[in-house]
């Protein structure tokens, strides 16, 4: 019997062994099998895991734990929405950074970068560095972490370090 906990357990160990798992979360491989099977197969009665539980799981998974607690029935789901963890900001940050980059034609206000004057073409480089700056300073993400960055990308970040974008890129 599939829980929404046992589902997402298992969804977030991945193809890492259970035994790791146990091993970094403190709690024994063969009860992580059955939360992630939903059921205790000596009574055949779902698995309420206790708090602590979730606590440590949450640790381990680098995952929300008021979203365990609410997979586990504990409370009702959130309306406000939670900010996600820093790795899967940074997934969908990287996600969304190549569609912009591969879809062909960049687009400003409607029309092609290419039909745009000069003046809003800097503009553009002038907001991108100083989006570059915010990421680097404030959230510590790094455009060089992002293994799949496009060439443009990578001409944008060469013609800043050699000062050719001109003093406020």
């Amino acid at each position: 019997m599939q829980t929404a906990l046992s589902k997402l357990l298992r969804k977030l160990r991945g193809n890492e062994p259970l035994r790791d798992v146990a091993k970094k979360s403190g709690i024994s491989h063969t009860y992580l099998s059955m939360l992630e099977k939903g059921v205790d197969p000596r009574s055949g009665k779902e698995i309420k895991p206790s708090v602590e539980v979730l606590q440590k799981l949450a640790k381990t998974y680098n995952y929300p734990y008021e979203k365990l607690l609410e997979a586990a029935g504990y409370i009702e789901p959130s309306s406000t929405p939670q900010p996600l963890p820093l790795s899967q900001r940074r997934i969908e940050l990287e996600e969304a950074f190549q569609e912009i980059l591969q879809n062909g034609e960049a687009m400003f206000d409607g029309l092609p970068l290419k039909e745009m004057d000069e003046d809003i073409i800097k503009d553009l480089e002038i907001m991108l560095a100083h989006i570059i700056d915010y990421l680097r300073t404030k959230k510590n993400i790094k455009l060089q972490d992002f293994p799949n960055q496009g060439k443009a990308t990578r001409r944008f970040l060469e013609r800043r370090s050699r000062g050719e974008l001109g003093p406020h890129v």
